[in-house]
């Protein structure tokens, strides 16, 4: 009878000790070793090597992004042109297919680096703007006249030649301060000016060339041709130096130098000759991210297109698709916080004069000039001025919407991968009197909405499946062995030790035969 009894306690001991076994392996695959592994794998995928698959999606990626404008259409130019106030009604999203990759690339011998040009190119989405065409007409501020026109102030002298010279230069059709033009010639085909100008038109159309922003190019007739967006088209945004993460994952895709670059020199520096903050290039380039990303901080994004590193800020965590990611949005030092209260007057470059702006040349709050960076005197807000001062939110038919108009960034925490976002900018010019020129004579002065940009990523399916597959289901398997060890062998532990001392209490009372 013991024989049985010892050999009954003798299977519940083994199965209590399996189970407690089973719950520290669980414990220790759970929370030490398939991090540690997922960690590894991880790290090894997303390096900036050639031959693997993640360098070949960072040379070619493989989806096209979506680039929405939305254009500002001015509803009563004439009461504008007589000193009324300007309204204005959005008219899009005008859609297009945004396809990126990579030229020219070339590693640094110890592969730490790889260096690159980015080249875009824009397809107009007949589908996804329906019902809207590229061949809409629409009345808008007339860019090209304003932005010469802005130029020549700072040579008064010159203001009332240009003023008798406004039909030779710009042509009839567009030579008052709004144009009727369809979305095609103002976004990428462009807008002709100094087409076979004589006389003083060609001296003032010379001085155009020499001094012409990125947005004019200059034809093979010597013509010039203006356009929002053209000189982004089928070409790079400049030579990129970023870190391939070999030796140190935690500075992958960082960039190192643009345009052969450490620092920039568009903003201002100190008094003292000092690099200033806004000159520091920081960040990646958005097309890759470093993995293992905190939900704690803040990353930078370094933007080409308005020469300077923009820091945005964790704010939740969300789930597409069925991807969890961690939410990073701009705040307040974006635009908003600009001034020397915050350290950064070094981008109040004061090229815009007889503007509503405080005393240190500073714009008021949700307003930046990119003059230094785009050649001309372009101002970026927010979409429909959100967030900017009152003395810029004068212009009628504008509705902010903190929703529609905010940039943010959906990020896969683990491996880096951007899954969703959004950057969205408003182009501005301010619209004010210019002495000597007529068609200026009765304006006021207004910070004037051009259009507003989107340019978004959503992971399509085959990327959603990709990612799914190298991590997602690999994470939910490692979890369900994790748990089911875990829990399972705290169950049997659990169960053995109470079966244990229940057997052994009923023993206990079992009256010995005298």
């Amino acid at each position: 009878m013991c024989y049985f009894k010892c050999k009954g306690h003798s299977k519940i001991g083994i199965a209590a000790v399996c189970g407690f076994i089973s719950a520290v392996l669980g414990a220790f695959f759970g929370w030490i070793l398939f991090p540690t592994l997922v960690t590894l794998n991880v790290d090894k995928q997303t390096l900036l090597e050639e031959g693997t698959e993640t360098f070949e999606r960072f040379v070619n990626i493989p989806q096209p992004l979506s680039f929405k404008v939305f254009i500002f259409n001015v509803t009563n130019p004439s009461e504008v042109i007589d000193g009324g106030v300007p309204n204005v009604k959005e008219v899009g999203p005008y859609v297009y297919r945004q396809y990126r990759h990579k030229e020219n690339l070339e590693f640094t011998d110890d592969k730490r680096y790889v260096i690159f040009r980015g080249i875009q190119k824009f397809i107009f989405d007949d589908e996804a703007s329906a019902p809207l065409k590229e061949s809409d007409d629409l009345v808008v501020l007339n860019v090209q006249l304003n932005s010469v026109l802005q130029e020549a102030q700072k040579q008064p002298g010159q203001l009332g030649f240009l003023n008798e010279q406004l039909k030779e230069v710009f042509g009839k059709q567009y030579a008052s301060i709004f144009m009727t033009v369809k979305p095609s010639n103002l976004l990428f085909s462009g807008i002709p000016l100094c087409v076979d100008p004589s006389g003083i038109a060609e001296f003032i159309c010379k001085a155009i060339k020499m001094q012409r922003p990125q947005a004019i190019k200059e034809m093979n007739d010597g013509s010039l041709r203006f356009s929002m967006f053209g000189h982004k088209n089928n070409t790079d945004d400049g030579l990129f130096e970023i870190h391939t993460g070999v030796g140190d994952i935690t500075k992958l895709g960082l960039i190192r130098q643009w345009n052969k670059q450490k620092i920039l020199k568009t903003w201002l520096n100190s008094k003292d000759g000092k690099t200033s903050t806004c000159n520091i290039i920081n960040g990646t380039d958005t097309t890759v991210f470093a993995p293992h990303i905190k939900s704690n901080g803040f990353l930078y994004i370094f933007a080409a297109d308005i020469c300077r590193s923009v820091r945005v800020h964790f704010k939740k965590k969300v789930t597409f698709a069925g991807i969890n990611a961690y939410r990073f949005e701009v705040k307040e030092d974006f635009l908003e916080h600009i001034g020397p209260e915050f350290g950064n007057e070094c981008f109040c470059i004061d090229k815009i004069p007889n503007i509503p702006s405080h005393p240190n040349g500073c714009l008021y709050k949700g307003a930046m000039d990119l003059t230094t960076c785009q050649g001309g005197p372009i101002v970026i807000t927010l979409p429909h001025m959100l967030n900017t001062a009152p003395e810029y939110q004068t212009v009628s038919g504008l509705k902010p919407d903190l929703e529609k108009h905010l940039i943010f960034a959906d990020i896969e925490p683990n491996t880096g991968y951007p899954i969703r976002g959004a950057k969205r900018l408003q182009l501005n010019m301010f619209l004010k009197k210019i002495n000597s020129i007529d068609v200026t004579e009765k304006l006021k002065t207004y910070l004037f909405p051009i259009v507003w940009i989107e340019e978004g990523l959503e992971l399509n399916e085959d990327m959603q499946s990709l990612v799914h597959w190298k991590l997602t289901y690999i994470l939910l398997l490692l979890d369900v062995v994790h748990y089911t060890m875990l829990i399972g062998g705290i169950l049997i532990f659990t169960t053995c030790s109470i079966w244990y001392l229940i057997r052994r209490n009923q023993e206990n009372k079992i009256t010995p035969l005298t």
